[in-house]
């Protein structure tokens, strides 16, 4: 089928309208990209899955996917040499890796009853190992955790307890500086010519 048949179809639309229901954008970009099948066992196998889907789905109300991000970037520097991995692109990896152990473990308490999402199931992987440790090295906002190593952590002790001196150091300067500040002029306003002091400074004028 062409484009200009799938044009009068109104196809684009109707992918728009299952698109618009995805649950994540990943999810949304794999419907857009979506075309017309003409092999029927083909057709038929898709729709049993969605089937099944479905049935899954109905039976357990309470569940719901995990975030699923797009790892676009991150799989693009998968094998380049000298390639470095933001800390967000960590966070999101570990997303996808728990989305995918917690659908995995839901699939496979029922996968008697939906053998139409098995090759759904092979695909799932579980790594907790490596949430674990991911867990470990940054925190939900990317933010890098003195956990993830233990030289970073020494680092960062030595810099707090550097802070420390340096502010210990600097509050008899800030005391000094608060009491010459308290005997300067404390008001003054030029309409009325009239300037304020602290008592025993002299008098107002």
């Amino acid at each position: 089928m062409n484009d200009h048949a799938l044009e009068v179809l109104e196809f684009g639309r109707v992918l728009e309208r299952v698109a618009g229901r995805a649950a994540s954008e990943a999810g949304r970009d794999r419907i857009l990209a979506l075309r017309p099948r003409s092999e029927p066992s083909e057709v038929a196998r898709e729709l049993d899955r969605v089937g099944a889907a479905m049935r899954f789905v109905a039976a357990a109300p309470s569940w719901g996917p995990g975030p699923i991000p797009k790892l676009d970037s991150e799989l693009s520097q998968f094998g380049v040499e000298g390639a470095v991995l933001e800390p967000l692109g960590l966070v999101r990896i570990g997303q996808i890796l728990a989305s995918s152990r917690e659908l995995r473990e839901e699939l496979r308490q029922h996968d008697d009853g939906y053998p139409e999402l098995g090759t759904v199931l092979e695909r799932l992987i579980e790594r907790r190992e490596l949430e674990r440790v991911i867990e470990r090295c940054v925190d939900e906002e990317g933010q890098l955790l003195s956990s993830a190593s233990d030289e970073l952590k020494r680092i960062r002790d030595r810099l707090r307890g550097a802070h420390t001196k340096i502010v210990r150091l600097l509050e008899p300067h800030h005391q000094a500086l608060n009491s010459a500040l308290a005997r300067q002029v404390l008001f003054h306003h030029p309409a009325a010519n009239l300037v304020c002091l602290p008592k025993g400074t002299g008098s107002r004028s």
